[in-house]
């Protein structure tokens, strides 16, 4: 072999080396590479089916290429392919009409909160607020309304709290099952109050015979025509194809029917949750039956109260003869206007009758915002013969204090008492409260006393008022005080005993024995008291039995009743009696 054969060969072999390192250097890449088995873009019809994206970054040729998928929780970052624009699987089809229901559920729920938030707020303000405002000078509307407007403030600022949250929710997730999950969380713990609502409802079906009774402006505007005008004001405002009724009494139906549709969009949330294969947790499932629990205590107990409110009312109808009128209800005819009675008893009551000091024992019903005193009638009405009691006094504890131990005007040194001081119309008066055991007076007192400091918004160091309340008291009873600016001044004066003190004793009758529990004649504070200077005050069983007889139903069960085993002994004996005379 000549040199130049051999130079040549030599050049191929160099060649032939650069091209096997060649080939050994792009193996390498390509096995380190994690496109290696990427498809060739020619493929053939018989190259196997793979579900494989595919992507070449390094090469302007091939681009990503991605499907449209039907998005769900389980398998939401994947992307197959190749796959149709359109899927015909009845599977894929029902899936997508599953999640457009869900959707539309959620989106429902949103968009008719704010609707219900809204005609919460039309109720409050418009009909409610302006009842109340509506006068050419204040004067006391019926506690119920004044109730069911502080009731719906309340909701008003829940439900808006609501709605902002669910909009939260709404913006910051896009996952269905997420936002669903968290608009169930927040509809249980915000959206069903069982207090306000089992409140509400207790007092619905009563507003319904009080808006109809009061007297809109005075007297001045027909009630039927005030309400038929803000109905058309409001409704007015609305768009055309979003007319809805915005009746008082439809809009009063809102809370209830609003609190039911909570559990039916929780139910069909759950249904869907189901069809999907997205199953209830054990705390959505808690959550679930916790509303449904709610909306359980809310019917039960606001028809228990409103019950208990009809029995009360009724039997005290049938007891107390009332002929009362006042600005705002003319057509005054039940105890409706001062609410649910919160207490029913009897009380020994002491009090100046034309400056001499005299006791009573008097049924006394205590309301929200007045505490109503009525009296035994020897002499019936001939119209309502079984009427026995008429009111004798009616005091707004707005005007009011109560006191343990005063040293003006009435005293007297006995465990348990306490002393109210009212103010109207410029004159001051005072009641002295006993009782025959320590449970009575501290019940009472206790009752009082909340309603007075702290339910009512209390003015009694106020001069004149600014409100004409609503009130009686007898012509007889005599002043503790008269302010120097009253125009009657003259007049009164002769029957005022300007906190004179008037030191009173009690005196038992002895046939209370029978009755009272031993330690009350045995008190010593009573051998103190029998001095002859005292004004000795005689406290009749007959009394006692009298008022105990006819308000044994519905005194509260935490006050004693002394008479009940006497009563049912005597009527035994009475009836054999009877029965041995036939």
């Amino acid at each position: 072999m000549d040199k130049t054969s051999t130079c040549t060969s030599l050049t191929l072999s160099e060649q032939n080396h650069a091209l096997v390192r060649e080939a050994l250097t792009l193996t390498t890449v390509i096995e380190d590479s994690p496109l290696q088995r990427s498809p060739s873009p020619k493929i053939s019809h018989k190259t196997p089916f793979k579900k494989e994206t595919i992507i070449n970054e390094q090469h302007p040729k091939f681009q990503t290429i991605s499907w449209p998928i039907i998005q769900t929780s389980s398998y939401s970052d994947l992307m197959i392919s190749p796959k149709p624009n359109n899927s015909y699987s009845p599977i894929h089809s029902q899936q997508l009409n599953i999640q457009k229901n869900l959707y539309c559920i959620l989106n429902e729920i949103e968009l008719s909160e704010s609707s219900y938030f809204n005609q919460l707020k039309s109720l409050q303000a418009n009909y409610y607020q302006e009842l109340i405002n509506n006068s050419s000078r204040k004067i006391e509307i019926p506690i119920p309304i004044i109730n069911t407007n502080i009731i719906l403030i309340s909701l008003c600022q829940i439900h808006e709290n609501l709605h902002r949250l669910i909009r939260e929710v709404f913006n910051n997730q896009s996952d269905l099952f997420i936002k669903g999950n968290k608009i169930i969380d927040l509809i249980n713990h915000y959206g069903i109050c069982v207090y306000w609502y089992r409140w509400y409802c207790s007092l619905h079906e009563l507003m319904s015979s009080l808006i109809t009774n009061i007297s809109i402006r005075n007297g001045n505007s027909d009630n039927t025509n005030w309400f038929k005008g803000w109905q058309n004001f409001m409704e007015g405002a609305q768009p055309i194809l979003k007319c809805k009724d915005l009746s008082f009494i439809s809009l009063s139906h809102k809370p209830i029917d609003r609190i039911v549709k909570y559990r039916l969009f929780i139910e069909n949330i759950r249904k869907d949750y189901v069809k999907l294969k997205h199953g209830f947790t054990f705390d959505q499932d808690q959550e679930y039956w916790n509303t449904s629990r709610k909306l359980k205590i809310i019917n039960e107990e606001s028809r228990e109260l409103y019950d208990r409110n009809a029995y009360l009312q009724s039997e005290l109808k049938k007891l107390i003869w009332i002929d009362l009128k006042y600005e705002t209800y003319p057509n005054f005819y039940d105890f409706n206007f001062f609410g649910h009675p919160m207490f029913i008893g009897l009380v020994n009551i002491i009090y100046m009758k034309s400056l001499v000091p005299v006791i009573e024992n008097c049924p006394v019903l205590l309301f929200k915002s007045h505490l109503i005193i009525c009296q035994y009638e020897k002499h019936h009405h001939h119209y309502f013969p079984f009427r026995k009691y008429s009111i004798k006094f009616i005091i707004p504890l707005m005007k009011c204090k109560i006191m343990n131990n005063d040293t003006t005007g009435l005293f007297i040194n006995y465990t348990y008492s306490f002393k109210i001081i009212f103010k109207l119309n410029l004159t001051t008066y005072e009641l002295i409260f006993c009782f025959l055991n320590e449970l009575d007076c501290d019940n009472w007192y206790d009752g009082i006393n909340t309603l007075i400091n702290f339910v009512n918004d209390n003015n009694f160091d106020e001069e004149y008022d600014e409100i004409n309340y609503f009130q009686q008291i007898p012509n007889y009873i005599s002043p503790k005080g008269i302010n120097l600016h009253h125009s009657d001044f003259q007049k009164l004066r002769k029957n005022c005993y300007f906190d004179d003190l008037k030191i009173v004793q009690i005196k038992f009758d002895p046939l209370l024995n029978v009755i009272l529990p031993p330690d009350i004649f045995e008190n010593k504070i009573f051998e103190n008291l029998r001095n002859e200077g005292n004004l000795q005050l005689i406290l009749k069983k007959q009394d006692l039995m009298i008022n105990e007889r006819w308000f044994n139903e519905i005194i509260d069960p935490r006050l004693i009743i002394y008479t009940n085993y006497e009563d049912s002994k005597r009527y035994k004996l009475m009836k054999s009696l009877s029965t041995k005379k036939k």
